[in-house]
């Protein structure tokens, strides 16, 4: 069996912080990044599934989900989708990554 790693939010806040402000990397993509590679996991763990449900939480662990969302789309699944509030709530970069989730042409 696999041993699952956890960080904790403050260690990851920092990790997002250094990259951003230290190497230049663009908070959009650091979240574009995340959500792909959420996405991808949960393909492949669950390859036969073919509707998914994300809990998108304030801020950009939302943004992340929207992102997430967005690639299993594009993959062909169905995909639910259930906001801690409401979607006028979301700022900066979720904010863009709601908009692109609810904007673009999929599969199906």
């Amino acid at each position: 069996m696999k041993k699952m790693m956890y960080f904790d939010p403050d260690d990851v806040r920092a990790a997002d912080k250094l990259a951003v402000e230290e190497y230049g990397i663009p908070s959009l993509t650091l979240m574009e990044n995340a959500g792909r590679n959420a996405a991808d996991e949960i393909i492949k763990a669950y390859p036969y599934c073919e509707k998914i449900l994300i809990l998108a939480g304030n801020g950009n662990n939302g943004g992340d989900g929207f992102v997430a969302a967005r690639h299993i789309l594009l993959a062909g699944k169905t995909v639910f989708i259930i906001t801690s509030s409401g979607t006028d709530k979301y700022k900066g970069d979720a904010q863009h990554n709601l908009k692109l989730l609810l904007c673009a042409d999929y599969p199906n």
